[in-house]
């Protein structure tokens, strides 16, 4: 178990890869927007944008690492080319002019012409560095494009058609200009007339197709302007492919959760029998409740999953309803795991990993080493999946019907306050999708995949994941149905608490500082980059830290009210007092967790020689007169014994199909031969009723010392008993004493016998009653074998 805590712990410290504060200095600077503008000559451009990012700063385990914007950066801007094209400032022409960027590490400027046909360059040049770092935009006077930034179906032709306006320096269209249209760079476009001269409104325009393949169709146009020279331009046209796209989300989307399902199953493997200590764990209190159900999570990869297993504690009365509830609180926070292991960036390992996991579960099947082959190699399948569903995603930042649908749940604030009609859209949004899918995790993946991809921003990826904890409680609640009352408490505390802490934080949104909701500005705060903007940095890492750190808060926040909460769940769903007995050690929620399961199907054979024992020990008080009118029960006792060794039997069978280690597999025979002894005592007791009967009916009597020679007998097996079901509570001592008590329970049957036959020849012994004496000790013999078997 320190192991796994180990190991968890370790796992959950990734979060603070990239938080400590390291010296940045300028490295680069990224164009946001206002390049490749195009206008009439004597217009003012838009702004052109631009941000001063740092050098990459690398995570806990390395790889590129991240870039953080800089504030209070001076860049200056020149303007080259022309005289006509200028900055403004006071009314004064400005050919050349320093900003310094603010504190998301940006700069706004605007320029303005006169009558000037041509291209005007921009550089831009970070002041006081020890090495040249500048970048350049290009404003195209003269040109106005349109029909660029379209999508359209693969396979056909772009409704509206593509082309330029051309002017001459006082804004006039010119007739005869001539335009060329290369579609050579995109072999799956075609451009068609490739040539084309401007009409009378300075118009020259044609029509493309598209191919097969979603993606974007690069054209280039040229204008062959006559005494001016205009670089080639590149616009993009947008090519969807519905069918493939969804098939290539959705493969990537399986192939991530089946990399989180065999990570998770590799890890449960490796912990093995150490996994039976989370239950001494979990009954201490209320925080070592929480820290186990999270790092339980944590090794499983799924608070579903890890709901579900309480869930069954509950059914099987391994658990009480204050540390199921503390927990389910845990689990939220261990189910963040995945997150913060998808934003470290490795993605550069995924492939090494799925090789090295190959390589250790083909060569060591079954064993330790294959076990941690089955976690690599899913490792692997996690990243894989990632990039997959970011790459599926990622064309689809240019597309105005994909922006306008995620736009329709966009929080983005306005005046300053995020919408709530589109809060509470986005957490619907969150909540159907993990209902569906039955993963927060890969909810969690698919959110920082659209997020990735420029589809939604973090305002927006935020609500989806309170909408995330909602849908995790539906797998909990649907476990519960089938399962007693005691356990559709837990399932229906999940909900409530993650309903109520999704709540709780929706009202936070509008609780501000500095105009920014407090708990997305403390997540700003502590993870590097700036990502409440147009343009966020390393905002998968800020998704990540934003659900851990939220349902840490809502922990720590619920963990003093946990007995109210009970109290309140209680009163909502009372038990009756056959109920509150009522306890399912075969719980079948277990059977996902092997090592759990073969503890349940112990207690149930515990149970179940019990019943059997007991029932001998019954019908031996008939036989011998000390107790009347059993047989009823002992008959209704041994048909108890015989459905529970079904019972028992099917559940190892189920137990046996699940992905067991080697030394998993070898005790399933072995339990299933203990069954088959418990049930062998229990038609004992049917045995010794038979003899009853013998007695009587032909009103037999045994005498004072074959009396007393069978008490004896029946203690030793009593002894037997009681330190076989020391064994199975975990006393390895008692195998030895049981060992012993067998030895004397033959040395004993042997003497017996020898007196029986003395008193045979002395006379002093009924023949018929002889029989069943010796009967008797035959059965009790076996009794003992069968004990001593299991």
């Amino acid at each position: 178990m320190k192991k796994i805590l180990a190991l968890s712990l370790v796992i959950f410290t990734l979060f603070l890869a990239g938080c400590s504060k390291k010296d940045l200095f300028p490295d680069k600077i990224v164009k946001v927007r206002g390049d490749h503008q195009f206008l009439k000559p004597g217009n003012d451009s838009s702004n052109i944008e631009l941000v001063v990012e740092s050098q990459r700063i690398s995570g806990f385990l390395g790889g590129k690492g991240n870039r953080q914007a800089i504030p209070n950066i001076p860049v200056k801007l020149t303007i080259s080319g022309t005289k006509d094209v200028f900055f403004r400032k006071d009314g004064y022409k400005l050919f050349s002019t320093t900003k310094i960027t603010d504190e998301g590490g940006r700069i706004k400027v605007q320029v303005s012409s006169e009558n000037f046909v041509g291209t005007a360059k921009i550089k831009a040049e970070i002041l006081d560095s020890n090495e040249e770092i500048f970048t350049e935009f290009e404003i195209y006077y003269g040109i106005i494009v349109f029909g660029k930034g379209q999508e359209a179906l693969v396979n056909h032709r772009v409704e509206k058609p593509v082309g330029v306006r051309v002017f001459d320096k006082n804004g006039n269209p010119i007739e005869g200009i001539e335009v060329k249209f290369d579609s050579s760079i995109s072999k799956d476009a075609t451009a068609f007339p490739e040539t084309v001269f401007s009409d009378t409104d300075g118009n020259a325009a044609t029509s493309i197709s598209l191919d097969k393949d979603t993606g974007k169709y690069p054209i280039l146009i040229n204008v062959n302007y006559p005494g001016i020279f205009f670089p080639s331009i590149k616009i993009n046209i947008l090519g969807v492919d519905p069918k493939g796209l969804i098939l290539f989300l959705l493969g990537s989307l399986a192939i991530f959760i089946f990399g989180m399902k065999t990570m998770s199953d590799g890890l449960q493997r490796i912990a093995g029998s150490k996994l039976k200590q989370i239950l001494n764990f979990l009954t201490r209190n209320r925080v070592m409740a929480l820290i186990v159900g999270a790092v339980t999570t944590a090794v499983i990869q799924s608070s579903s999953a890890c709901a579900v297993m309480i869930v069954g504690f509950l059914n099987a009365g391994l658990l009480g309803l204050r540390q199921s509830i503390a927990a389910i609180m845990g689990a939220n926070i261990g189910t963040t795991i995945t997150g913060q292991i998808i934003a470290l960036k490795i993605k550069n390992m995924a492939y090494p990993a799925v090789i090295v996991g190959i390589i250790l579960m083909l060569l060591f099947r079954n064993k330790k080493l294959g076990n941690w082959g089955d976690f690599i190699f899913g490792f692997g399948l996690l990243f894989i999946g990632m990039e997959g569903m970011s790459n599926a995603l990622h064309p689809l930042r240019d597309s105005e019907t994909f922006r306008s649908f995620f736009g329709m749940f966009d929080c983005t604030p306005v005046s300053g306050v995020m919408p709530l009609s589109s809060v509470l859209g986005a957490i619907f949004v969150g909540t159907l999708i993990t209902a569906i899918i039955q993963s927060s995790s890969a909810t969690i993946g698919l959110t920082m995949a659209l997020a990735g991809s420029g589809l939604i921003s973090f305002w927006t990826a935020f609500p989806l994941i309170l909408g995330d904890n909602i849908g995790t409680t539906i797998t909990a609640v649907l476990a519960s149905i089938p399962a007693n009352r005691n356990s559709k408490r837990a399932g229906l505390f999940h909900a409530i608490f993650n309903i109520t802490g999704a709540a709780l934080m929706t009202v936070l949104l509008y609780v501000t500082i500095k105009d920014t909701p407090i708990f997305l500005y403390f997540i700003e705060n502590i993870t590097p980059g700036k990502v409440l903007q147009s343009e966020p940095v390393n905002i998968e890492k800020h998704i990540a830290m934003a659900h851990s750190f939220f349902n840490i808060f809502m922990a720590i926040a619920f963990l003093p009210f946990i007995g109210l909460f009970a109290k309140v769940i209680e009163k909502i769903l009372p038990l009756d007092e056959s109920e509150k007995k009522k306890v399912t050690y075969l719980e079948q929620h277990l059977l996902e967790t092997p090592e759990l399961a073969f503890n349940q199907t112990i207690y149930e054979i515990k149970y179940m020689l019990s019943v059997a024992t007991k029932n001998v020990f019954r019908a031996y008080a008939e036989l011998t007169g000390n107790e009347k009118g059993k047989s009823e029960k002992i008959l209704r006792k041994e048909e108890v014994v015989d459905t529970l060794q079904e019972d028992i039997t099917e559940y190892l069978i189920r137990l046996s199909e699940r992905q067991l280690s080697e030394e998993q597999a070898a005790r399933i025979p072995r339990l299933i031969h203990c069954v088959n002894d418990a049930e062998r005592i229990g038609d004992l007791a049917e045995k010794i009723q038979r003899l009853f009967s013998d007695i009587k009916e032909n009103k037999l009597k045994f005498s004072d010392q074959a009396q007393k020679e069978l008490d004896n007998m029946k203690e030793l097996i009593e002894i037997s008993y009681s330190e076989l079901i020391n064994i199975l509570s975990g006393d390895e001592k008692a195998f030895a004493r049981l060992t012993d008590n067998e030895k004397e329970i033959d040395l004993f049957a042997k003497r017996v016998s020898e007196n029986n036959i003395a008193r045979l020849k002395e006379g002093t012994c009924i023949t018929r009653s002889n029989f069943i004496f010796v009967r008797m000790i035959n059965v009790f013999e076996r009794i003992g074998d069968h004990l001593e078997n299991i």
